[in-house]
C-alpha cells in the first residue's frame, strides 16, 4: 500500500521511530514532489534518531522550493537549538525568494 503525502507528513511527526524513518525515506524518494512536507522535514532534521535525520536531509537536498504556506513555520525553525534544523529552515526560506 502506498502512503499519501498527507500520511507521510503525519508519520514523520509520530512517536514510532520506525514509521518516522520509513516516512523520511519515502519523502526523500519523491524529490520536488515532497515540497508540501518541507516544514516537517526541517523538524525531522532535529530528530533524536540519526536515520530519520539523514533521510530528512536527503529529502531536503532535492526538495526545491517549499510552498509559501510553510514560510511562518520555517521562520520559527530558525530559532531551533539544533543547528542543522535552523540551517535547513534558512535554506528553505532562501528557496522561497
Amino acid at each position: 500500500m502506498n502512503a499519501t503525502l498527507t500520511d507521510l507528513r503525519a508519520q514523520l511527526t509520530c512517536q514510532d521511530v520506525a514509521l518516522r524513518r520509513a516516512a523520511a525515506q519515502s519523502l526523500s524518494q519523491l524529490g520536488e514532489g515532497a515540497a508540501e512536507a518541507a516544514q516537517e522535514l526541517v523538524q525531522a532534521v532535529a530528530d533524536d534518531d540519526s536515520q530519520v535525520c539523514e533521510w530528512a536531509v536527503s529529502a531536503l537536498e532535492e526538495l526545491g522550493s517549499p510552498p509559501i504556506e510553510a514560510e511562518a513555520a520555517l521562520i520559527q525553525q530558525l530559532a531551533n537549538p539544533k543547528a542543522d534544523a535552523a540551517y535547513w529552515a534558512a535554506t528553505m526560506l532562501g528557496r522561497l525568494a
